[in-house]
């Protein structure tokens, strides 16, 4: 079965070996992130409707989860999930199928939304891991470019507080660091007084360790994520640091992948698509030889599905979408 909703699993540094479960359009969210690692939004906007259906997603996993059991089922990839109305129905059929442990990656947004904010907090996911990147209007505009239609930041962090009220889930609250604008001074100041407000159970750092299609941004050195760990009252981690590597070229077949089924091959499109990776990343995940990746990977290069990225001495490949 080739499959449209769910991808991977991605070895994530997060969960795990993580099945995806994409419940959104290619790229519809309520955010624009100048960070963002598929590029820019093409549908923009906050509304909320059922844009893929509980069932859907459900025959999917069901036909999966017979051969495979990852360590976590993700709700999130190249979208926003909560702007799907049967987020809740999801997260229960999950339930349902199986014990994994569910997580719902979400930029933050619609927990502002009391209706949206109490289907997900039902629901009782185990995990949920919002982005927090800014507590000003501000900084929110110039790295997160919400849609016109798209709460305030004072309103989203009194959700994200409210959700921690609310639900049973563990929120691990995620804030994206981009040095010389919200590394420090005032902008700093403001999220970790929102951070303070919010009561997350753990506080994780990130900055860019991933190719990324906006130009002029730049990520946050070792060192200063260092400082900035040591400043919430929270427990801090970082979660992506920047790694001085030379480039590994490994050998690819530029043949066609004759020995690699169309259901692997399906899978690696389906992964890149939503998660630019490497040939290790992706062989891990998948659960595919080494070999039969850099061949798939080849034919897909050659054939220009692909492109590859060099990142700070790493190798990436992405979806031509």
């Amino acid at each position: 079965m080739q499959y449209e909703y769910i991808f991977g699993p991605v070895m994530s540094r997060r969960l795990g070996r993580s099945l995806g479960v994409d419940c959104i359009p290619f790229k519809t969210c309520n955010l624009n992130c100048v960070y963002c690692q598929l590029g820019k939004t093409t549908v923009h906007t906050n509304s909320v409707s059922e844009y893929i259906s509980a069932e859907k997603v459900t025959a999917e996993l069901v036909h999966y989860l017979r051969t495979d059991k990852p360590d976590f089922i993700t709700l999130g990839g190249s979208g926003e999930p909560l702007l799907n109305k049967s987020i809740d129905k999801i997260i229960k059929c999950i339930h349902e199928l199986s014990d994994i442990p569910v997580c719902l990656i979400t930029n933050g947004v619609l927990l502002a939304d009391k209706e949206v904010r109490e289907r997900a907090a039902l629901a009782a996911g185990d995990l949920i891991l919002p982005s927090l990147d800014a507590a000003d209007e501000e900084t929110f505009s110039k790295i997160n470019k919400p849609s016109a239609d798209c709460p305030s930041i004072h309103d989203i962090v009194n959700g994200l507080r409210a959700y921690c009220i609310d639900s049973r889930s563990e929120m691990r609250l995620e804030i994206f660091l981009l040095k010389g604008i919200n590394d420090s001074g005032k902008q700093l100041e403001n999220i970790i007084q929102a951070v303070d407000f919010i009561k997350p159970a753990c506080v994780q750092l990130n900055t860019i360790c991933r190719p990324v299609f906006s130009l002029g941004i730049y990520p946050v050195e070792n060192d200063v994520l260092n400082i900035i760990q040591g400043m919430f009252s929270c427990p801090a981690e970082i979660i992506a640091r920047q790694e001085k590597t030379a480039v590994v070229h490994e050998e690819i077949n530029t043949g066609c992948a004759e020995e690699a089924s169309d259901a692997e091959t399906s899978a690696v499109i389906g992964l890149l698509k939503r998660h630019p990776a490497g040939y290790s990343e992706i062989a891990e995940g998948l659960n595919i030889s080494l070999q039969k990746v850099n061949a798939i990977v080849g034919c897909l290069e050659k054939n220009r599905h692909v492109k590859k990225h060099i990142d700070n001495g790493r190798l990436f490949f992405s979806c031509n979408n």
